[in-house]
């Protein structure tokens, strides 16, 4: 009886963090700085506890342990299983990709043979971006501060939005790709800057006024998103987890291709360590395939999927 007790307890428990961290995240500071740290640590107790009841041969305490483990896995660290998708059409690769600088990335995106890359950080320091176009010389190319495109179609329009109360832009691209006008946001969002480097305010300050900052931009990308007439291809490192209202505000209106087609976790940061998908790739167009590589080039790795286009 004891045994089930403690192991309905922690599932209870998972269940109410899961829900608050859902729900008020992005709004509550320090929720917010909870719920944004790798989640593996949970793990630890209905793993013991699992090992404990199946010792004892208590089945009921120990189904309780794995629905514990599940929901760990799926809902906080944003495991996926889905099956493959066969499709006829014509599909486009697209990239999103923090290269940090990295000029060495360059050489694994020629290696993909992507329609469209989306690269944060990728300002012009010490000749960055004039290297890049020599790597990738068969591309179409706009740059924005530290936002680059590259497309293998004609790119019709760029424009740049100034991300409030930031040096940051988000920028904007139409893209005509086999006769269809495509929209493709490129992003970068601003950490919560839990340590606080050279900030004399509190950590409560700052998550809150960098939460506020990252509502703004997102409220704006989704007026742009809700105005378009063309469909939307939205990239970008968001610093972001899989859960979260804010990571809820951009799934409503947009699908995130890995988490429809993709499988296993999808960390990409840390390249050497990976133990959180903060990068994405949003779309609403048919999302046929998603992944994210063993690369260490930048100290992120790419997100990469492959979108169907409409006839």
């Amino acid at each position: 009886m004891r045994r089930l007790i403690v192991s309905s307890v922690v599932l209870g428990c998972c269940m109410l963090w899961f829900l608050l961290s859902e729900s008020l995240a992005e709004q509550i500071w320090w929720l917010t700085v909870l719920a944004y740290i790798p989640q593996h640590g949970l793990l630890l107790l209905p793993m013991l506890l699992l090992v404990w009841t199946a010792f004892c041969r208590d089945a009921r305490a120990s189904a309780i342990n794995i629905c514990s483990i599940g929901l760990v896995l799926f809902a906080f660290m944003g495991f996926k299983i889905n099956l493959p998708r066969a499709s006829n059409a014509e599909n486009i690769r697209v990239v999103s990709y923090n290269i940090r600088g990295a000029s060495d990335a360059a050489r694994y995106l020629q290696s993909l043979n992507a329609d469209v890359i989306c690269l944060q950080e990728s300002r012009d320091l010490e000749g960055l971006y004039d290297r890049l176009k020599k790597q990738l010389p068969t591309y179409q190319t706009a740059n924005t501060d530290e936002l680059t495109l590259f497309s293998k179609y004609p790119i019709l329009e760029t424009k740049t939005f100034r991300v409030p109360n930031s040096k940051r832009v988000w920028a904007e691209h139409i893209l005509e790709i086999r006769g269809q006008r495509l929209r493709v946001l490129n992003v970068h969002f601003l950490t919560l800057n839990i340590q606080g480097r050279n900030a004399k305010d509190s950590m409560e300050a700052r998550v809150s006024r960098f939460s506020g900052y990252r509502w703004e931009i997102t409220n704006a990308l989704l007026e742009r998103i809700r105005q378009s007439t063309e469909p939307v291809i939205l990239c970008g490192d968001f610093n972001t987890p899989p859960r979260g209202s804010l990571y809820k505000a951009f799934s409503s209106v947009l699908t995130d291709a890995f988490a429809v087609v993709g499988n296993g976790f999808g960390f990409s940061y840390r390249s050497d360590l990976a133990l959180l998908r903060i990068d994405y790739v949003f779309t609403n167009l048919p999302v046929s395939n998603a992944f994210v590589p063993d690369t260490r080039a930048s100290d992120h790795r790419p997100m990469i999927a492959d979108l169907v286009l409409k006839p």
